[in-house]
């Protein structure tokens, strides 16, 4: 006869995972976001724009009239693991690499990304992606693709420094601590208007893109928001909600004019 307690813990131990036909059975999408994530991306606090992925996904749990569940974990790479461990559906806001292509699968894109080298004024902006070689270059903790770009482009991954929040970075590159960054060209917007002395320099690395993470056996899921985000983006409102929460400079970076 088997043994209810022990069939609980073994129950307690496995995933919770649940492709597209179980989640609309329990009437919840729960999506997973870093605790520090910039109120422009996804808004954890009550009142206020929502921010940019959660608009997009409010809209897509209202479509299909299910309850929307918000899940934080305390750094960027932590995202991952939530998913695997079967405690979320779907990853905000994360952009594709190789590396994490081996570990989840991507939703379409939500938005472009485009790398750009940054550093603190009244110093001149890096002309090229090579000059990062000769910084001292500070990066977001967990911020896989960034840390990729810099090496790609010369830059010794040993003499890297990381910072646990963006703030920290800023305030690091401020005071001198580091001389310039790599990072998206959306957090470089939204930076921008907090930080002054913040400017852009030249590209690094080739474009990638931004989606919605999910398990690589979530194909119904996966196809249920590819459809969405499909749709999304051949309607005005995509647009409109990048200007909205990032700024036309941001379009014309991107190359979305």
């Amino acid at each position: 006869m088997r043994n209810p307690v022990l069939a609980l813990l073994l129950a307690a131990t496995l995933p919770a995972a649940a492709d597209w036909p179980e989640i609309q059975k329990s009437g919840a999408l729960r999506v997973v976001v870093a605790a520090d994530e910039q109120a422009e991306m996804f808004n954890l606090k009550p009142g206020g724009q929502p921010g940019f992925e959660r608009e997009l996904i409010e809209a897509f749990a209202r479509l299909h009239k299910l309850e929307l569940k918000v899940v934080t974990v305390a750094r960027y790479d932590e995202r991952i693991a939530a998913l695997d461990a079967g405690r979320v559906d779907v990853i905000m806001g994360i952009i594709r690499t190789p590396e994490r292509e081996k570990l989840i699968a991507f939703s379409a894109e939500t938005m472009p990304t485009r790398r750009i080298a940054v550093n603190w004024r009244p110093r001149p902006p890096l002309a090229s992606a090579s000059a990062l070689a000769a910084e001292k270059v500070g990066l977001l903790q967990g911020a896989s693709s960034w840390k990729a770009a810099a090496v790609d482009a010369g830059v010794a991954e040993a003499g890297i420094k990381y910072y646990p929040s963006l703030d920290a970075l800023f305030a690091a590159m401020g005071s001198g601590e580091v001389t310039a960054s790599v990072m998206s060209a959306s957090d470089l917007g939204l930076a921008k208007r907090k930080h002054a002395g913040l400017q852009a320099g030249a590209p690094v690395g080739p474009s990638t893109s931004a989606g919605w993470g999910v398990r690589k056996t979530d194909t119904a899921l996966k196809a249920a928001l590819d459809d969405y985000i499909g749709s999304l983006r051949k309607t005005p409102t995509w647009s409109r909600l990048m200007v909205k929460y990032f700024g036309e400079e941001t379009l014309l970076v991107l190359g979305k004019q």
